[in-house]
């Protein structure tokens, strides 16, 4: 059974270095989601170890096997492109047949796997349809099943639930795990949802200019970012700066840009040191006076936008600094909290996590471009 490694693999075009010297490990039947900011590497990784593209140095085993010289078609892998690749003489029912067949496998059975997975992805009344026929979702969804028919026990899918509708996207994130479940897959996915990758991932691999910023589990990405950039990519946080005025027992007391002063766990940091602050934004109360946490901070409302299962408020502190509670909408829909209001917004101590300032500053730490 496959398993995927990459060993300081690296690709460059031109004056582009799209992947740097990447370590990636992918065990036997794991589903991997690579998560990254635009021109990252994401899709250039597929590309690689599908075989369309050679690294410049650095090997790509497949079973433990060197396949930087095996041709794309005996690799056992099969990619779902961003651009889908459908056969544009073939209707939908062949493009999803055609992989099954070439293998000859029996016709019975190659009709009953097409209509089950036309079925998964609700397009069995469009068998017959051509993909000039179809809209970009319908397209997409014909790639992703093309893909699961191929018979591949590796599949490389670059963002292939990405033009979906919401409530279809995310229907197929649970068909999708539970065929790689099934048929004993190995799945790399790449995709620019955050929740969509913590939904499906065993792992997620975090990609930023062609290196792994974090590779874990999905609590350990959401909850433990081990860096500023990775905790500002992966959940919305208040990202703050903030000097260390005193460490006690584990605790180190911070001051604020405004002046404000906040405690956090982590007595690891030295008095007068800079440090970044990150707060997860469901963290963060917000109330007149009755918030559970030990951090207290009055500010003034200055937007709350609706965002579905929450409500987005924008904050702003003295010191000019705007944080971001997210309160459900079963609480936030009578908040009298309306813009202009003053509030106090709370956290724990618990909620706050601590970065060393980084060298070139915080504002390159927290690009996502």
């Amino acid at each position: 059974m496959p398993s995927v490694e990459l060993k300081g693999v690296s690709k460059r075009f031109r004056e582009v270095l799209a992947v740097d010297d990447l370590d990636v490990s992918v065990e036997d039947e794991e589903y991997l989601c690579v998560l990254g900011p635009t021109g990252s590497g994401k899709s250039t990784l597929l590309r690689i170890i599908a075989g369309l593209v050679r690294p410049d140095s650095g090997a790509v085993l497949i079973d433990g096997s060197n396949v930087n010289d095996v041709p794309t078609e005996k690799r056992n892998t099969a990619l779902m492109p961003q651009n889908y690749a459908l056969f544009p003489h073939m209707t939908t029912w062949d493009n999803v047949a055609y992989g099954p067949k070439s293998r000859g496998e029996d016709p019975k059975s190659v009709a009953d796997r097409t209509r089950e997975l036309l079925e998964t992805v609700h397009l069995q009344d469009w068998g017959n349809a051509y993909p000039n026929q179809l809209s970009g979702g319908m397209q997409q969804r014909v790639a992703l099943i093309r893909a699961l028919a191929s018979g591949a026990k590796t599949l490389l899918l670059d963002e292939p639930l990405g033009a979906l509708d919401a409530r279809l996207r995310l229907d197929l994130r649970g068909r999708l795990k539970k065929f790689a479940h099934e048929y004993c897959l190995t799945v790399i996915h790449v995709t620019h949802d955050q929740s969509e990758a913590v939904s499906l991932g065993d792992r997620v691999l975090l990609l930023r200019h062609g290196r792994a910023e974090q590779v874990g589990s999905p609590g350990d990405m959401y909850f433990a970012p081990r860096t500023v950039f990775a905790a500002n990519f992966v959940g919305e946080r208040a990202i703050l700066e903030g000097l260390v005025r005193g460490t006690r027992e584990g605790t180190a007391e911070l001051e604020l840009a405004g002046g404000e002063r906040i405690s956090a766990r982590g007595g690891e940091f030295r008095e007068g040191e800079l440090v970044v602050i990150a707060i997860r934004c469901e963290s963060l109360d917000i109330g007149d006076s009755s918030g559970r946490g030990a951090n207290r901070l009055r500010g003034r409302v200055k937007d709350v936008r609706p965002i579905g299962a929450y409500f987005r408020y924008s904050v702003e502190l003295p010191g000019e600094i705007t944080i971001h509670p997210h309160v459900p909408s079963a609480l936030a829909i009578d908040s009298p909290f309306a813009p202009g209001s003053e509030v106090e917004v709370s956290f724990d101590e618990g909620d706050v996590v601590l970065y060393a300032y980084p060298p070139r500053g915080l504002a390159v730490e927290v690009e996502a471009f």
